[in-house]
């Protein structure tokens, strides 16, 4: 049910994990959405301590973030 005041935001979704497969970031990812939240690319997860690779993925996300809320 999208929430007042809230329709149309852009929310990122970021997260890392240890174990399972990131299940939970898809079910948040899906809350978000239902809540009426325009969600940058599904989220991003990581699993376990992100590495140079990750940290690179995260710095695009967040550019990702800031194109969609300018």
């Amino acid at each position: 049910m999208e929430k007042e005041g809230i329709k149309n935001k852009i929310a990122g979704a970021f997260g890392s994990y240890d174990w399972g497969d990131g299940q939970w970031m898809r079910d948040f990812v899906e809350r978000l959405k239902k809540d009426g939240f325009g969600v940058v690319e599904d989220g991003l997860t990581i699993h376990l301590t992100p590495g140079d690779e990750e940290k690179e993925q995260c710095r695009e996300y967040g550019k990702q973030i800031a194109e969609k809320v300018k």
